[in-house]
């Protein structure tokens, strides 16, 4: 998966490439604590993550599919 545009200001997307079922993506502070936990519907390859509410700063998240989970680090304008 690739995530973009980063840094951003409240939403980011994830291309899922060949991933067609549901995704968990769990969102959490630099610290390690779970901010947010979601599940998804994969349209068209691609999933919008909502940052709304949360402040600026540099969030981990992950996105749990069947057979993958993958991390990355972005930053909230």
């Amino acid at each position: 998966p690739v995530v973009y545009p980063n840094p951003f200001v409240n939403n980011i997307k994830a291309l899922l490439g060949t991933i067609q079922s549901e995704v968990e993506v769990d969102i959490y502070a630099p610290t390690g604590r779970l901010l947010r936990s979601k599940e998804y519907r994969v349209d068209d390859n691609t999933i919008e993550i909502d940052f709304d509410g949360l402040a600026s700063g540099w969030y981990i998240i992950t996105i749990k599919a069947a057979n993958m989970t993958t991390f990355y680090k972005v930053l909230k304008k």
